[in-house]
Protein backbone atom coordinates (compact mmCIF):
# COMPACT_ATOMS: atom_id res chain seq x y z
CA UNK A 1 0.00 0.00 0.00
CA UNK A 2 1.35 3.33 -0.72
CA UNK A 3 1.69 6.00 1.82
CA UNK A 4 -0.54 9.21 1.82
CA UNK A 5 0.52 12.51 3.37
CA UNK A 6 -2.33 14.09 4.78
CA UNK A 7 -1.24 17.41 6.06
CA UNK A 8 -2.00 20.03 3.28
CA UNK A 9 0.25 21.92 1.48
CA UNK A 10 0.70 24.92 2.88
CA UNK A 11 1.00 23.61 6.34
CA UNK A 12 3.99 20.80 5.54
CA UNK A 13 7.59 21.42 6.52
CA UNK A 14 10.83 20.48 4.42
CA UNK A 15 13.34 21.20 1.28
CA UNK A 16 10.15 21.16 -1.18
CA UNK A 17 7.37 22.77 1.20
CA UNK A 18 6.18 26.43 -0.47
CA UNK A 19 6.63 29.44 1.52
CA UNK A 20 3.67 30.82 3.24
CA UNK A 21 4.76 34.39 3.38
CA UNK A 22 6.52 34.52 -0.25
CA UNK A 23 9.94 36.55 -0.18
CA UNK A 24 8.26 40.24 0.11
CA UNK A 25 8.40 40.08 3.80
CA UNK A 26 12.82 39.42 3.55
CA UNK A 27 13.11 41.54 1.23
CA UNK A 28 10.91 44.63 3.30
CA UNK A 29 13.16 43.37 6.50
CA UNK A 30 16.30 43.71 4.37
CA UNK A 31 15.55 47.30 2.67
CA UNK A 32 14.81 48.58 6.29
CA UNK A 33 18.51 47.43 7.51
CA UNK A 34 20.41 48.78 4.78
CA UNK A 35 18.06 51.88 5.35
CA UNK A 36 19.71 51.73 8.92
CA UNK A 37 22.72 51.21 7.76
CA UNK A 38 23.05 53.89 5.70
CA UNK A 39 21.66 56.57 8.13
CA UNK A 40 24.11 55.42 10.53
CA UNK A 41 26.69 55.93 7.73
CA UNK A 42 25.32 59.46 7.09
CA UNK A 43 25.31 59.95 10.65
CA UNK A 44 28.89 58.77 11.21
CA UNK A 45 30.28 60.71 8.23
CA UNK A 46 28.39 64.11 9.13
CA UNK A 47 30.05 63.80 12.83
CA UNK A 48 33.67 63.51 11.21
CA UNK A 49 33.24 66.33 9.38
CA UNK A 50 31.73 68.69 12.15
CA UNK A 51 34.85 67.35 14.54
CA UNK A 52 37.25 68.61 11.53
CA UNK A 53 35.53 71.44 11.19
CA UNK A 54 35.89 72.23 14.75
CA UNK A 55 40.22 71.19 14.65
CA UNK A 56 40.62 73.39 11.81
CA UNK A 57 39.15 76.40 13.83
CA UNK A 58 41.22 75.43 17.56
CA UNK A 59 44.27 75.31 15.00
CA UNK A 60 44.20 78.15 13.14
CA UNK A 61 43.08 80.19 16.35
CA UNK A 62 46.24 78.47 17.64
CA UNK A 63 48.47 79.32 14.62
CA UNK A 64 47.21 83.04 14.69
CA UNK A 65 48.64 83.66 18.42
CA UNK A 66 52.05 81.56 18.17
CA UNK A 67 52.45 83.73 14.49
CA UNK A 68 51.86 86.82 16.68
CA UNK A 69 54.03 85.56 19.15
CA UNK A 70 56.98 84.68 16.90
CA UNK A 71 56.82 88.04 15.15
CA UNK A 72 56.66 89.79 18.65
CA UNK A 73 59.61 88.03 19.64
CA UNK A 74 61.29 88.22 16.43
CA UNK A 75 63.72 91.19 16.79
CA UNK A 76 65.47 89.47 19.77
CA UNK A 77 66.54 86.39 16.97
CA UNK A 78 67.46 89.06 14.97
CA UNK A 79 69.62 90.68 16.98
CA UNK A 80 70.75 87.08 17.99
CA UNK A 81 71.61 86.33 14.68
CA UNK A 82 73.56 89.57 14.17
CA UNK A 83 75.49 88.92 17.41
CA UNK A 84 76.50 85.33 16.13
CA UNK A 85 77.41 86.54 12.90
CA UNK A 86 79.86 89.16 14.81
CA UNK A 87 81.39 86.82 16.99
CA UNK A 88 82.02 84.75 14.44
CA UNK A 89 82.99 87.39 11.71
CA UNK A 90 85.79 88.75 14.61
CA UNK A 91 86.49 85.21 15.36
CA UNK A 92 87.59 84.49 11.49
CA UNK A 93 89.54 87.73 11.11
CA UNK A 94 91.65 86.62 14.53
CA UNK A 95 92.25 82.78 12.75
CA UNK A 96 93.18 83.93 9.22
CA UNK A 97 95.90 85.72 10.78
CA UNK A 98 99.52 84.32 9.90
CA UNK A 99 101.65 83.62 12.40
CA UNK A 100 104.44 86.04 11.96
CA UNK A 101 105.87 85.50 15.54
CA UNK A 102 106.65 82.21 15.11
CA UNK A 103 108.31 82.47 11.79
CA UNK A 104 110.86 85.15 13.18
CA UNK A 105 111.61 82.83 16.34
CA UNK A 106 112.40 80.17 14.04
CA UNK A 107 114.08 82.19 11.31
CA UNK A 108 116.52 83.20 14.25
CA UNK A 109 117.09 79.98 15.41
CA UNK A 110 118.20 78.16 12.02
CA UNK A 111 120.02 81.97 10.66
CA UNK A 112 123.66 80.42 11.01
CA UNK A 113 126.33 82.83 12.25
CA UNK A 114 128.48 83.50 9.05
CA UNK A 115 125.21 84.62 7.23
CA UNK A 116 124.36 88.49 7.50
CA UNK A 117 120.36 89.39 6.58
CA UNK A 118 120.68 93.04 4.68
CA UNK A 119 117.10 93.08 3.78
CA UNK A 120 114.11 91.01 5.12
CA UNK A 121 110.67 91.04 3.38
CA UNK A 122 107.46 89.73 4.23
CA UNK A 123 104.02 89.07 2.51
CA UNK A 124 100.47 87.70 3.74
CA UNK A 125 98.65 87.68 0.65
CA UNK A 126 96.11 84.84 0.98
CA UNK A 127 94.39 83.76 -1.66
CA UNK A 128 94.92 87.48 -3.72
CA UNK A 129 96.58 86.49 -6.93
CA UNK A 130 100.52 85.69 -6.82
CA UNK A 131 102.43 88.00 -5.03
CA UNK A 132 105.72 89.82 -6.40
CA UNK A 133 107.83 86.83 -5.53
CA UNK A 134 105.12 84.47 -7.44
CA UNK A 135 104.05 82.63 -4.43
CA UNK A 136 100.48 82.33 -3.85
CA UNK A 137 100.57 82.00 -0.15
CA UNK A 138 102.51 83.99 2.69
CA UNK A 139 106.20 84.61 1.78
CA UNK A 140 109.40 85.65 3.12
CA UNK A 141 112.18 87.60 0.48
CA UNK A 142 115.76 87.66 2.53
CA UNK A 143 118.38 89.30 0.78
CA UNK A 144 122.20 89.05 2.79
CA UNK A 145 125.30 87.66 2.20
CA UNK A 146 127.76 85.08 3.80
CA UNK A 147 131.13 82.99 2.73
CA UNK A 148 130.70 81.04 -0.08
CA UNK A 149 128.53 79.24 -2.20
CA UNK A 150 128.57 76.42 0.33
CA UNK A 151 127.28 78.38 2.92
CA UNK A 152 124.17 79.35 0.75
CA UNK A 153 123.21 76.41 0.04
CA UNK A 154 123.27 75.03 4.00
CA UNK A 155 121.17 77.91 4.91
CA UNK A 156 118.43 76.93 2.02
CA UNK A 157 118.72 73.59 3.72
CA UNK A 158 118.19 75.25 7.39
CA UNK A 159 114.85 77.79 6.11
CA UNK A 160 113.19 74.22 5.47
CA UNK A 161 113.21 73.10 8.68
CA UNK A 162 111.02 76.22 9.55
CA UNK A 163 107.72 74.66 10.22
CA UNK A 164 104.93 75.47 7.21
CA UNK A 165 107.87 76.24 4.73
CA UNK A 166 106.87 74.45 1.62
CA UNK A 167 109.60 75.38 -0.66
CA UNK A 168 112.30 77.58 -0.91
CA UNK A 169 113.59 79.47 -3.73
CA UNK A 170 116.85 81.20 -4.65
CA UNK A 171 116.72 83.91 -6.73
CA UNK A 172 120.43 84.74 -7.30
CA UNK A 173 123.49 83.88 -5.53
CA UNK A 174 126.91 85.78 -6.66
CA UNK A 175 129.96 85.84 -5.51
CA UNK A 176 131.35 89.12 -5.35
CA UNK A 177 135.57 89.75 -5.26
CA UNK A 178 136.43 92.44 -3.71
CA UNK A 179 133.59 94.61 -4.90
CA UNK A 180 131.34 96.72 -3.00
CA UNK A 181 127.33 96.09 -2.68
CA UNK A 182 124.40 94.41 -0.55
CA UNK A 183 124.82 96.14 2.33
CA UNK A 184 126.90 96.65 5.26
CA UNK A 185 130.27 94.31 5.72
CA UNK A 186 129.30 92.41 2.37
CA UNK A 187 132.43 93.26 0.62
CA UNK A 188 134.09 90.28 -1.14
CA UNK A 189 131.24 88.04 0.30
CA UNK A 190 128.67 85.88 -1.31
CA UNK A 191 125.53 87.50 -2.16
CA UNK A 192 121.93 86.42 -2.30
CA UNK A 193 118.56 86.56 -2.66
CA UNK A 194 116.02 84.06 -1.61
CA UNK A 195 112.05 83.59 -1.54
CA UNK A 196 110.80 81.45 1.47
CA UNK A 197 107.09 80.27 0.78
CA UNK A 198 104.09 79.17 3.26
CA UNK A 199 101.61 78.21 0.17
CA UNK A 200 99.84 74.60 0.90
CA UNK A 201 99.29 72.37 -1.91
CA UNK A 202 95.50 71.94 -2.81
CA UNK A 203 93.32 69.18 -1.69
CA UNK A 204 92.14 66.94 -4.67
CA UNK A 205 88.90 66.22 -4.12
CA UNK A 206 87.64 62.74 -3.66
CA UNK A 207 84.59 61.89 -5.51
CA UNK A 208 82.10 58.99 -4.04
CA UNK A 209 81.09 55.51 -5.93
CA UNK A 210 77.25 55.44 -6.80
CA UNK A 211 74.89 53.86 -5.42
CA UNK A 212 74.21 49.99 -6.69
CA UNK A 213 70.83 50.08 -8.50
CA UNK A 214 68.33 48.54 -6.56
CA UNK A 215 66.50 45.32 -7.77
CA UNK A 216 63.25 45.03 -9.25
CA UNK A 217 60.46 43.44 -7.75
CA UNK A 218 58.36 42.10 -10.00
CA UNK A 219 55.06 40.55 -8.61
CA UNK A 220 52.66 38.00 -10.15
CA UNK A 221 49.40 37.14 -9.23
CA UNK A 222 46.92 35.15 -10.47
CA UNK A 223 43.75 33.77 -9.65
CA UNK A 224 41.44 31.32 -10.59
CA UNK A 225 37.69 32.25 -10.44
CA UNK A 226 35.78 29.33 -9.17
CA UNK A 227 32.25 28.53 -10.97
CA UNK A 228 29.14 28.38 -9.06
CA UNK A 229 26.74 25.14 -9.81
CA UNK A 230 23.32 25.56 -9.63
CA UNK A 231 21.60 22.34 -9.63
CA UNK A 232 17.93 22.50 -9.16
CA UNK A 233 14.92 20.34 -10.01
CA UNK A 234 12.87 20.40 -12.88
CA UNK A 235 9.93 20.30 -10.53
CA UNK A 236 11.21 23.44 -8.63
CA UNK A 237 12.11 25.68 -11.92
CA UNK A 238 8.42 26.86 -12.44
CA UNK A 239 7.66 26.94 -9.28
CA UNK A 240 10.22 29.86 -8.52
CA UNK A 241 10.94 32.06 -11.12
CA UNK A 242 8.58 34.17 -10.04
CA UNK A 243 10.10 34.55 -6.51
CA UNK A 244 13.70 34.67 -8.49
CA UNK A 245 12.32 37.11 -11.30
CA UNK A 246 11.11 39.07 -7.89
CA UNK A 247 14.22 38.69 -5.96
CA UNK A 248 16.28 39.99 -9.03
CA UNK A 249 14.01 43.24 -9.44
CA UNK A 250 14.56 44.05 -6.00
CA UNK A 251 18.05 43.76 -5.67
CA UNK A 252 18.44 45.83 -9.02
CA UNK A 253 16.45 48.72 -7.08
CA UNK A 254 18.11 48.26 -3.80
CA UNK A 255 21.92 48.56 -6.09
CA UNK A 256 20.17 51.50 -7.41
CA UNK A 257 19.59 53.14 -4.69
CA UNK A 258 22.81 52.24 -2.51
CA UNK A 259 25.07 53.71 -5.69
CA UNK A 260 22.52 56.92 -5.43
CA UNK A 261 22.99 56.92 -1.51
CA UNK A 262 27.29 56.89 -1.90
CA UNK A 263 27.60 59.18 -4.48
CA UNK A 264 24.94 62.27 -3.35
CA UNK A 265 25.07 61.83 -0.11
CA UNK A 266 27.94 59.98 1.90
CA UNK A 267 30.82 60.34 -0.81
CA UNK A 268 30.54 64.17 -0.57
CA UNK A 269 30.69 63.82 3.20
CA UNK A 270 34.21 61.37 2.71
CA UNK A 271 35.97 64.08 0.24
CA UNK A 272 34.96 67.04 2.58
CA UNK A 273 36.72 65.34 5.39
CA UNK A 274 39.59 64.46 3.16
CA UNK A 275 39.99 67.91 2.16
CA UNK A 276 39.53 68.93 6.45
CA UNK A 277 42.48 66.21 6.56
CA UNK A 278 44.49 67.99 4.24
CA UNK A 279 44.12 71.45 5.61
CA UNK A 280 44.54 70.11 9.47
CA UNK A 281 47.91 69.17 8.30
CA UNK A 282 49.19 72.12 6.70
CA UNK A 283 47.77 73.56 9.47
CA UNK A 284 49.79 71.66 12.40
CA UNK A 285 52.59 72.11 10.48
CA UNK A 286 52.19 75.90 10.65
CA UNK A 287 51.91 75.87 13.99
CA UNK A 288 54.66 73.75 14.90
CA UNK A 289 57.14 75.99 12.92
CA UNK A 290 55.36 79.20 14.29
CA UNK A 291 55.74 77.38 17.71
CA UNK A 292 59.53 76.39 17.14
CA UNK A 293 60.03 80.08 15.93
CA UNK A 294 58.56 81.76 18.94
CA UNK A 295 60.28 79.24 21.81
CA UNK A 296 63.73 80.10 19.89
CA UNK A 297 62.78 84.15 19.62
CA UNK A 298 61.88 83.63 23.62
CA UNK A 299 65.60 81.96 23.88
CA UNK A 300 66.73 85.04 22.25
CA UNK A 301 65.26 87.44 24.54
CA UNK A 302 66.09 85.59 27.56
CA UNK A 303 69.79 85.17 25.98
CA UNK A 304 69.60 89.42 25.06
CA UNK A 305 71.40 90.61 28.31
CA UNK A 306 74.36 88.36 27.60
CA UNK A 307 74.97 88.85 23.88
CA UNK A 308 74.31 92.18 24.34
CA UNK A 309 77.29 92.28 27.03
CA UNK A 310 79.54 90.56 24.69
CA UNK A 311 78.88 92.46 21.79
CA UNK A 312 79.61 95.59 24.24
CA UNK A 313 82.99 93.82 24.63
CA UNK A 314 83.47 92.61 21.38
CA UNK A 315 83.53 96.56 20.72
CA UNK A 316 86.47 97.03 22.10
CA UNK A 317 87.96 94.83 19.29
CA UNK A 318 86.00 95.78 16.70
CA UNK A 319 84.79 99.69 17.79
CA UNK A 320 82.22 101.59 15.90
CA UNK A 321 84.31 104.82 15.11
CA UNK A 322 87.63 104.79 14.31
CA UNK A 323 88.86 105.51 17.64
CA UNK A 324 92.72 106.91 16.63
CA UNK A 325 93.61 107.58 20.23
CA UNK A 326 93.05 104.21 21.88
CA UNK A 327 95.02 102.86 18.60
CA UNK A 328 97.89 104.70 19.06
CA UNK A 329 97.65 104.16 23.16
CA UNK A 330 97.45 100.24 22.70
CA UNK A 331 100.32 100.85 19.85
CA UNK A 332 103.09 102.30 22.01
CA UNK A 333 101.92 100.45 25.13
CA UNK A 334 103.19 97.44 22.99
CA UNK A 335 106.12 99.04 21.26
CA UNK A 336 107.17 99.98 24.88
CA UNK A 337 106.73 96.52 26.46
CA UNK A 338 108.91 95.01 23.28
CA UNK A 339 111.26 97.86 23.39
CA UNK A 340 111.27 99.40 20.30
CA UNK A 341 110.78 102.82 19.00
CA UNK A 342 107.33 104.06 17.45
CA UNK A 343 108.01 106.37 14.88
CA UNK A 344 105.20 106.67 12.34
CA UNK A 345 101.57 105.69 11.64
CA UNK A 346 100.06 106.87 8.72
CA UNK A 347 96.76 105.73 6.94
CA UNK A 348 97.16 104.40 3.86
CA UNK A 349 93.69 105.31 2.38
CA UNK A 350 92.71 101.92 1.02
CA UNK A 351 95.40 100.88 -0.81
CA UNK A 352 95.86 96.61 -1.77
CA UNK A 353 98.41 96.25 0.66
CA UNK A 354 96.06 97.48 3.50
CA UNK A 355 93.62 94.64 2.49
CA UNK A 356 91.90 92.31 4.72
CA UNK A 357 92.69 88.51 4.09
CA UNK A 358 90.44 86.92 1.04
CA UNK A 359 89.88 83.96 3.12
CA UNK A 360 87.38 85.69 5.46
CA UNK A 361 85.15 87.50 3.81
CA UNK A 362 85.82 88.30 -0.31
CA UNK A 363 87.87 91.88 0.27
CA UNK A 364 86.89 94.90 -0.25
CA UNK A 365 83.52 96.53 -1.57
CA UNK A 366 82.86 100.12 -2.83
CA UNK A 367 80.17 101.07 0.01
CA UNK A 368 77.10 103.23 -1.24
CA UNK A 369 76.51 106.67 -0.83
CA UNK A 370 74.19 105.81 2.37
CA UNK A 371 77.15 103.82 3.91
CA UNK A 372 79.68 106.20 2.87
CA UNK A 373 78.42 109.14 4.86
CA UNK A 374 78.68 107.10 7.77
CA UNK A 375 82.54 105.51 7.52
CA UNK A 376 85.42 107.07 8.53
CA UNK A 377 87.74 108.52 6.69
CA UNK A 378 89.95 106.68 4.79
CA UNK A 379 87.68 103.09 5.28
CA UNK A 380 86.27 100.80 3.16
CA UNK A 381 83.91 97.74 3.50
CA UNK A 382 85.39 94.91 3.97
CA UNK A 383 84.82 91.42 5.14
CA UNK A 384 80.68 90.71 6.53
CA UNK A 385 79.90 94.61 6.44
CA UNK A 386 82.89 95.68 8.74
CA UNK A 387 84.47 98.91 7.62
CA UNK A 388 88.44 98.49 7.54
CA UNK A 389 90.99 101.10 8.15
CA UNK A 390 94.25 100.33 6.52
CA UNK A 391 97.53 102.13 8.07
CA UNK A 392 101.33 102.04 7.55
CA UNK A 393 103.22 101.58 11.01
CA UNK A 394 107.03 102.04 11.29
CA UNK A 395 109.35 100.88 14.07
CA UNK A 396 112.45 100.50 15.07
CA UNK A 397 114.31 97.95 17.05
CA UNK A 398 116.69 94.67 16.45
CA UNK A 399 115.12 91.58 15.22
CA UNK A 400 114.00 89.45 18.19
CA UNK A 401 112.30 92.85 19.70
CA UNK A 402 110.60 93.33 16.77
CA UNK A 403 109.56 89.46 16.77
CA UNK A 404 108.13 90.32 19.93
CA UNK A 405 106.27 93.11 18.89
CA UNK A 406 104.41 91.40 16.39
CA UNK A 407 103.37 89.01 18.66
CA UNK A 408 101.88 91.44 21.07
CA UNK A 409 99.85 92.07 18.22
CA UNK A 410 98.26 88.97 17.79
CA UNK A 411 97.75 88.80 21.62
CA UNK A 412 95.08 91.58 21.85
CA UNK A 413 92.29 89.27 20.33
CA UNK A 414 92.96 85.27 20.94
CA UNK A 415 90.90 82.56 19.93
CA UNK A 416 90.04 79.86 21.48
CA UNK A 417 87.90 76.59 20.17
CA UNK A 418 84.57 79.04 20.74
CA UNK A 419 86.10 81.44 22.79
CA UNK A 420 87.30 85.12 21.83
CA UNK A 421 89.65 86.73 24.19
CA UNK A 422 89.64 90.25 23.69
CA UNK A 423 92.67 92.95 25.25
CA UNK A 424 92.84 96.05 22.82
CA UNK A 425 91.83 96.50 18.84
CA UNK A 426 92.17 93.46 16.31
CA UNK A 427 94.62 94.17 13.95
CA UNK A 428 95.90 92.13 10.95
CA UNK A 429 99.34 92.07 9.96
CA UNK A 430 99.05 91.64 6.09
CA UNK A 431 102.98 92.67 5.21
CA UNK A 432 105.92 93.84 6.45
CA UNK A 433 109.83 94.89 5.82
CA UNK A 434 113.14 95.03 8.13
CA UNK A 435 115.76 97.01 6.85
CA UNK A 436 118.99 98.04 8.48
CA UNK A 437 119.11 101.61 9.99
CA UNK A 438 121.82 103.42 8.30
CA UNK A 439 123.82 103.96 11.85
CA UNK A 440 127.48 103.07 13.09
CA UNK A 441 128.98 100.11 11.42
CA UNK A 442 127.95 96.95 13.56
CA UNK A 443 124.37 98.08 15.12
CA UNK A 444 121.77 95.28 15.30
CA UNK A 445 118.81 98.30 14.88
CA UNK A 446 116.04 97.30 11.99
CA UNK A 447 113.49 99.81 10.43
CA UNK A 448 110.10 97.46 10.74
CA UNK A 449 107.68 99.11 8.53
CA UNK A 450 104.07 97.28 8.86
CA UNK A 451 100.87 97.46 6.23
CA UNK A 452 98.18 96.62 9.27
CA UNK A 453 94.50 96.67 8.74
CA UNK A 454 91.88 97.57 11.43
CA UNK A 455 88.28 96.82 11.76
CA UNK A 456 84.87 98.85 12.83
CA UNK A 457 81.26 97.75 13.14
CA UNK A 458 79.27 97.67 10.17
CA UNK A 459 77.90 101.32 9.13
CA UNK A 460 74.23 101.94 10.65
CA UNK A 461 74.74 99.22 13.09
CA UNK A 462 76.36 100.69 15.46
CA UNK A 463 78.44 99.00 18.53
CA UNK A 464 75.12 96.70 19.64
CA UNK A 465 74.26 95.58 16.30
CA UNK A 466 70.83 97.48 16.16
CA UNK A 467 69.89 96.01 19.56
CA UNK A 468 66.21 96.14 20.14
CA UNK A 469 65.69 97.45 23.64
CA UNK A 470 67.96 98.55 26.19
CA UNK A 471 69.83 95.00 28.05
CA UNK A 472 69.10 94.65 31.51
CA UNK A 473 72.54 93.60 32.33
CA UNK A 474 75.16 94.28 34.68
CA UNK A 475 77.95 97.05 33.78
CA UNK A 476 80.55 95.67 31.54
CA UNK A 477 84.13 96.55 32.35
CA UNK A 478 86.34 96.51 29.44
CA UNK A 479 89.13 95.12 30.22
CA UNK A 480 91.12 91.53 29.27
CA UNK A 481 87.63 89.47 28.57
CA UNK A 482 86.85 86.35 26.88
CA UNK A 483 83.85 85.71 25.28
CA UNK A 484 82.12 82.67 23.82
CA UNK A 485 79.71 81.67 21.21
CA UNK A 486 76.89 80.24 22.43
CA UNK A 487 76.50 76.53 22.85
Amino acid sequence: MRAVNLIPPDLRRGDHAPLRTGPLAYIVVGALALALLGVTLLVLAGNEVSEKKSEVKTLQREDALAKARAESLAPYAQFQAAAEQRVQTIASLADSRFDWPRVMRELGLVLPDDVTLTNLAASASLGEGESTSGVLGPSLELQGCTSSQDAVATFITALKDIDGVTRVGLESSSAEEGGSGGGEGCEGKTQFDLVVAFDAAPLIPVEGAEAAPEAEEGEASSGEAKKKKRKKATEVKARTKKTTNLMVGTMVVVALLAAAFWFLLLNPKKEEAQKLDGRIHTLEFSLSQHRSEAQAAAAARRAFPREYQRLVVLGKAVPSGDETPSLLVQLSHLAAKAEVRFQDLTLSGGSSEGEAPEAVGGGFTSPTEAEASLLPLGASIGPAGLAVMPYELTFEGDFFQIAEFIEGLDRLVKTSNLNVAVNGRLITVNSFSLTPVEEESGSSKLLATFSVATFLTPPGEGLTAGAPTAPEAETTTLTSTTTGTTP
